[in-house]
């Protein structure tokens, strides 16, 4: 109810750990915390892209992760993120494209 009349600017020193705590909701999200941070993470993307893009981009790839040179690192990679990190991340850069006024560079990803 407040994430409107909070200004994200004030958030981006803290982008790593925000982002790092995004998942797919579960059932059991009664508290609806993982709909309000991916909420807070689009604003901060929609707000600030070259703070917040690029580790938007990197969860959402972490699935490509050492793909050609050791699958092991994947599967590393993977285990400790996880596939939900990687699916939330990919709807949020989903949702992020198809926003109205989008940059060329957004779409294009």
């Amino acid at each position: 109810q407040y994430q409107d009349s909070v200004s994200t600017h004030h958030f981006v020193p803290l982008t790593y750990q925000i982002f790092a705590r995004i998942d797919s909701a579960g059932q059991d999200d009664t508290s609806n915390f993982q709909g309000t941070l991916r909420d807070l993470v689009f604003k901060m993307c929609t707000d600030h892209p070259y703070h917040c893009l690029i580790q938007l981009i990197t969860l959402a790839n972490g699935s490509k992760v050492g793909a050609s040179d050791a699958p092991g690192r994947t599967n590393a990679y993977l285990q400790y993120a996880g596939n939900s990190k990687v699916d939330a991340s990919v709807s949020i850069l989903e949702s992020l494209k198809r926003l109205k006024g989008s940059s060329a560079y957004v779409a294009s990803l």
